[in-house]
């Protein structure tokens, strides 16, 4: 999708500016972690710069089935874990399968059905930016923590 690639790049030029000072590793990875949040955060406030880094073309069945696998694995999760974890990463985890789920109908939609596709592309970029600003809001309390 590229998405991840995108963020992660921005990241990565972010902490190159502070390298040559010396920064400790551990320093050097909050910064990265800091500039994947910011870039999440803009990609989830603006569609345009979204639409630009995501492509429509990009939508395929291999993706609808990429993000239905994730929705799966977090329905696991939620499963076999919900006694045991924090009302607010609950939430979380049912938002982000809905989110998921959005997305994978929405894909599907756009792809196997050509005349609804003008209709349903900008609701994969909202979807997108749902999960985006879900993401990002649970990495600023730290619910999760970004690689």
């Amino acid at each position: 999708m590229g998405i991840t690639s995108d963020i992660k790049n921005v990241a990565d030029v972010s902490v190159a500016i502070f390298e040559p000072w010396g920064i400790s590793k551990e320093e050097k990875a909050e910064l990265h972690r800091e500039a994947q949040l910011k870039e999440m955060e803009r990609l989830a406030r603006d569609l345009p710069a979204l639409q630009a880094k995501v492509k429509q073309r990009a939508f395929t069945n291999a993706w609808a089935r990429v993000f239905s696998e994730r929705r799966n694995r977090l329905d696991g999760l939620e499963d076999n874990y919900a006694n045991f974890l924090e009302a607010e990463l609950v939430i979380l985890l049912i938002d982000l399968q809905e989110g998921l789920d959005h997305l994978e109908t929405h894909i599907d939609i756009v792809v196997n059905q050509p005349l609804m596709a003008g209709l349903y592309a900008p609701e994969v970029y909202k979807d997108i930016q749902f999960l985006l600003e879900k993401l990002a809001n649970a990495a600023r309390h730290k619910l999760v923590t970004l690689p």
